[in-house]
């Protein structure tokens, strides 16, 4: 293990031995990818809505305390 993340298309391994070991999960197809994204897009207002009282809004643009 390398401890690095690769992304076939845009940040492929070093060395084909790396590349040998990848495997593509069921769950990585185009298209489901796609429907959790649409799905995800339909709910993510309505959660954020409903759960508003409980969010813990963070600056990004601070340090960690």
């Amino acid at each position: 293990m390398t401890g690095e993340m690769f992304n076939t298309e845009i940040s492929p391994p070093k060395f084909e031995s790396q590349n040998l070991r990848l495997q593509r999960l069921p769950g990585d197809a185009e298209d489901l990818v796609r429907k959790r994204f649409h799905n995800w897009s339909e709910n993510i207002t309505m959660l954020e809505e409903n759960y508003k009282n409980c969010l813990l809004s963070v600056s990004a643009e601070r340090l960690v305390d």
